[in-house]
């Protein structure tokens, strides 16, 4: 019994690193050809530049993504196997994730696409520990980052 469940935590911090290694790639591509061609990168004086905060996002993505892959970087010499379904199952899923994401975005705003985002990803990255940690940032962060916004570059946030 207990092999197996070595093995399972084998297999998931495997899969942890392949996915790292994918978002890092991803947001490399982002950060160099995809924002470069399509956000325009200047800004009039006194104004945040348009292409500032989809730079910040593909960064912020980069080293924690690059940080994944490096802390599951043992799990390559496990014998725990997983399958190439398996992988593309889980990206497949964070890529619907996103684009509904971006989909409420756009129609609902910031606010409550921002509680629905943190409470899937919050199921979806199996958190089983206390639930009014997850269910007090869900709330809370969109609050704060829109005010943050606000006062830092006097951006009203959709």
């Amino acid at each position: 019994m207990s092999n197996v469940k070595q093995t399972d935590q084998g297999a998931a911090r495997r899969l942890d690193f392949i996915c790292g290694v994918v978002l890092a790639v991803l947001s490399l591509v982002a950060l160099v050809w995809v924002i470069p061609a399509a956000v325009p990168g200047e800004a009039s004086r006194g104004e945040v530049a348009p292409s500032f905060f989809p730079k910040l996002t593909a960064g912020i993505i980069f080293i924690c993504s690059l940080a994944l892959a490096v802390l599951n970087r043992d799990a390559l010499r496990a014998n725990a196997r997983i399958g190439g379904w398996t992988i593309l199952g889980e990206i497949a899923g964070w890529g619907v994730l996103a684009t509904i994401i971006m989909l409420l975005l756009i129609h609902v705003g910031l606010v409550p696409a921002s509680i629905l985002a943190t409470a899937v990803a919050t199921v979806v990255a199996r958190y089983r520990g206390h639930w009014g940690i997850p269910v007090v940032v869900a709330v809370a962060l969109p609050f704060v980052l829109r005010f943050g916004v606000q006062a830092l570059f006097s951006i009203e946030l959709p």
